[in-house]
């Protein structure tokens, strides 16, 4: 058995996450910014991210933005933590519907979104409305299912006159 002292003086220790990662990630951002590559040759080595002859030659921003994704890529760590986290989209759809649909709760359209079906009422989700310069129209993104899409495009339809009619 060991027994530890502990020095009640002693200076309070860096937590790791903050030595390891975040002192890292601002020491890589003054080099890149400094344009000091002989320091971001040190730190890029220590870390073991590994890039081309061509990339090094790219400065500030462009060069910390590769080295970043190489050294902690988000993309990868968010698709991990959605495919994690999150539930199915028929799962959610039970308690979303509420939120994406505004009409009655008990219809055939509000059904069809809780349970995900592929053969009821077309519905699409405006998400966002943005006007063209003039104001006299609106270009509007929908999310909706590609198969929904295709079987119901019309060259009369207007989207737009309806998102002003229904939306807003």
């Amino acid at each position: 058995e060991m027994d530890i002292e502990l020095d009640i003086h002693q200076e309070t220790l860096q937590r790791g996450f903050c030595q390891f990662i975040l002192d890292s990630i601002s020491q890589i951002f003054k080099a890149c910014m400094d344009n000091n590559i002989e320091e971001l040759d040190r730190l890029i080595s220590k870390l073991k991210i590994r890039i081309s002859s061509e990339e090094k030659e790219k400065a500030g921003k462009d060069l910390l933005k590769i080295i970043m994704q190489r050294w902690l890529p988000a993309s990868q760590s968010l698709l991990e933590m959605m495919a994690t986290h999150l539930p199915s989209p028929a799962e959610a759809q039970k308690y979303r519907v509420e939120l994406l649909y505004r009409g009655p709760m008990d219809d055939e359209t509000a059904s069809a979104i809780r349970n995900c079906d592929p053969n009821g009422p077309f519905v699409m989700y405006i998400a966002k409305i943005i006007p063209i310069k003039d104001g006299s129209r609106f270009y509007v993104s929908v999310e909706s299912s590609p198969e929904q899409l295709q079987l119901r495009q019309s060259p009369s339809w207007d989207v737009s006159v309806y998102a002003l009619e229904n939306w807003l």
